[in-house]
């Protein structure tokens, strides 16, 4: 009996879960789940994140979305620390990403800087180095410029 009312109530949650977020995307849902977990400096229960190698898929269900996002994973791993919404740790030079869906693992050093170098991709401007563009583009979103 005690298990029947702990899925009806974990069913409950859900529902009112889906309600509060309809129209969202998963991927702001996620983020939402991620800086409530960071605040109670805990995980959220039933949320489970997933681990890849795979710089694509990672970037993909992680979306780092305009100049802040993609200035601020890129000094994290540069860095090798915390950097906005990019939580790292290392281990040795394995490099350790956790977004706001999954945590990418860079396992070598070499690994680090290719994708330092898929990072670099994101930007619109091929032609600028990731500070200038960074300096451009908040300068261009800055309307006191």
């Amino acid at each position: 009996m005690q298990t029947q009312c702990q899925a009806n109530l974990v069913s409950r949650k859900s529902e009112m879960v889906g309600q509060a977020v309809h129209g969202l995307r998963m991927h702001d849902v996620r983020r939402l789940i991620t800086a409530m977990s960071n605040l109670f400096g805990q995980a959220i229960e039933g949320i489970a994140m997933s681990s890849t190698t795979n710089f694509d898929v990672w970037l993909e269900e992680n979306e780092p979305d305009g100049h802040e996002e993609i200035y601020s994973l890129y000094q994290a791993v540069d860095l090798r620390e915390g950097y906005g919404l990019w939580d790292v740790t290392t281990q040795g030079d394995k490099t350790f990403i956790k977004g706001t869906t999954s945590t990418l693992q860079l396992l070598s050093e070499k690994a680090r800087l290719a994708f330092l170098t898929a990072v670099e991709k994101l930007k619109d401007d091929p032609e600028m180095d990731m500070e200038s563009w960074y300096g451009f583009e908040r300068n261009m979103a800055n309307p006191k410029a």
